[in-house]
């Protein structure tokens, strides 16, 4: 089990309906009315904010999207990325 999938284990069932809704819009391409935001001090890395829910992503140069980590929001959230 990789650490996304454990990631996702520990959400709750209305947590993890936000994180699949989310995972499906942006592999699909359909960023409309998500909280999306560049981070700063990376390159092509975009977290998206629902809830307390955040989901850290990068895109490659053919806009491939990969996703880093799935957390709660905390002091944490943005380290080891």
């Amino acid at each position: 089990m990789d650490k996304l999938e454990k990631a996702y284990r520990k959400f709750t069932r209305d947590q993890q309906d936000i994180v699949d809704d989310i995972y499906r819009r942006l592999y699909s391409g359909d960023l409309y009315g998500l909280n999306v935001k560049k981070l700063r001090g990376y390159d092509n890395t975009y977290r998206v904010r629902k809830s307390r829910v955040r989901i850290v992503y990068s895109l490659d140069k053919n806009k491939k999207v990969t996703i880093k980590k799935i957390d709660l929001k905390d002091d944490s959230t943005y380290e080891n990325l």
